[in-house]
């Protein structure tokens, strides 16, 4: 499965996201997040990524990335790389 963020992943669109992954995840099979046209991600969008992460990782889901400047960024200024596998 592909999930596309395109270009903005704020608090107004966590709740929405959130349903929508864990139907992805309990689906199992391999995840690709497509986060290269990404622009915009606040706090709110990268606690969500990191739960993703972290349920993927839970659940023995493969987890690969395409990541935006803005992601790799993102990440690394709150020291969630290594928590999103992005290193």
């Amino acid at each position: 499965s592909v999930i596309s963020l395109g270009d903005s992943l704020t608090l107004a669109d966590v709740g929405a996201r959130h349903a929508e992954w864990k139907q992805t995840l309990a689906a199992g099979g391999p995840i690709e997040v497509d986060a290269s046209a990404l622009k915009t991600v606040d706090t709110a969008g990268m606690q969500l990524l990191a739960a993703l992460a972290r349920d993927a990782v839970a659940r023995q889901v493969p987890l690969r990335w395409r990541a935006s400047t803005a992601l790799t960024e993102s990440a690394a200024r709150l020291g969630l790389k290594e928590a999103l596998r992005l290193a």
